[in-house]
C-alpha cells in the first residue's frame, strides 16, 4: 500500500481545514497527500483539476508530496476512491451537523460504513502541530475490541497517548463486565508497548455527554471511534450517537473505521507501521 492521506475537497474553508489536518499528520507518518475533488460530468475534471493544483501550490512550502485528482463519482463513493487511489485514511471535513448533509449527503456515515479505510473527520483549523492525546471510548460491545488493535498502531506511529474511557454502569452485572474486559485492555495495551490510561465514567450523565467532558478535561487532541451500525450504542443510546460525536461542539477531530469491515484482522493499518 502506498503511503498516503486522501482529502476530499469541495472548494470551502471546511475541506481546506481538513487538508490542514492532514498535512500534519502527513509529517507524522510520512506520507503524502491526495486532494479529491468530484465532479458529475468529464467536462467538468479540467477546471476541477486546475483548482486543486492551485490548493496544492498554496501548501507546497511544506515540502509534502501534493497530488491531485478530480474524478467522475459521488461523494458516497469516496471509500471507493480511497481503494483505488491507494490511500490508507481519509481525511474528512464536516460543516457540523446540520451541514454534514452538504458534504456527504443525508446519511452521513454511510460513507465511512461502506468504506474498509479509516476516516478522520474533521470540523476547525488545527489549534496544535501534533495529535499527543486521543480519547478512545468503549462499552465494550461485540465490536468494539478491535478499536483496540487499530488505535494501538496509530498511537504509537503518532507517539501519542491513548485514553481509554469506559461506560458507567448501575447494573451490577454490566459494571463487572466492564471491568473484566478493561483488564483485558490493560494487557492488550501494555503488550502492544502503548502510552496508555485507563478511565471510568460516571455513569451520571448520557455517555456521549461523559465522553465530550472528559475529552475537554484531558485536553484532547482527537477522539476515536468505531462505527456502531446499527448496534451497540446506536441501540443504548440513541441512534444518532456517532454523528452527534464526530460533529461534536469543541470541534475535536474524530477518527473513526468500521469495526465490521476489519473484524477479520486485515492489516488495514499498515501505513502506520
Amino acid at each position: 500500500m502506498n503511503k498516503s492521506i486522501l482529502v476530499p475537497i469541495d472548494f470551502t474553508e471546511i475541506t481546506e481545514n481538513a487538508l490542514k489536518h492532514a498535512l500534519g499528520l502527513s509529517k507524522t507518518l510520512n506520507t503524502g497527500v491526495k486532494l479529491l475533488n468530484l465532479v458529475k460530468k468529464e467536462t467538468e475534471a479540467n477546471r476541477a483539476k486546475s483548482l486543486l493544483e492551485t490548493l496544492a501550490e498554496k501548501y507546497a512550502d511544506q515540502n509534502i508530496p501534493i497530488s491531485t485528482f478530480a474524478e467522475i463519482g459521488e461523494i458516497k463513493e469516496i471509500g471507493h476512491f480511497a481503494e483505488k487511489l491507494q490511500s490508507g485514511l481519509v481525511v474528512m471535513g464536516t460543516h457540523g451537523l446540520k451541514g454534514i448533509q452538504y458534504l456527504v449527503g443525508s446519511k452521513a456515515l454511510t460513507v465511512i460504513t461502506n468504506a474498509s479505510t479509516p476516516f478522520i473527520v474533521t470540523q476547525a483549523a488545527p489549534t496544535k502541530t501534533v495529535v499527543k492525546e486521543i480519547v478512545v471510548p468503549m462499552d465494550f460491545v461485540s465490536e468494539e475490541k478491535v478499536i483496540l488493535s487499530a488505535i494501538s498502531k496509530f498511537a504509537n506511529a503518532l507517539q501519542a497517548k491513548v485514553r481509554v474511557l469506559a461506560a458507567g454502569h448501575d447494573d451490577e452485572i454490566l459494571s463487572k463486565k466492564v471491568k473484566l474486559n478493561l483488564s483485558f485492555a490493560k494487557r492488550y495495551l501494555r503488550e502492544k508497548n502503548v502510552d496508555f490510561t485507563i478511565n471510568e465514567a460516571p455513569g451520571k450523565k448520557s455517555f456521549q455527554d461523559e465522553i465530550m467532558d472528559f475529552t475537554k478535561m484531558v485536553d484532547a487532541d482527537m477522539i476515536a471511534l468505531v462505527n456502531h451500525h446499527e448496534d451497540g450504542y446506536k441501540n443504548l443510546l440513541g441512534k444518532n450517537f456517532d454523528q452527534n460525536i464526530i460533529t461534536n461542539s469543541h470541534k475535536i477531530p474524530v477518527f473513526m473505521f468500521t469495526g465490521k469491515k476489519i473484524s477479520d484482522h486485515r492489516d488495514i493499518f499498515m501505513m502506520f507501521s
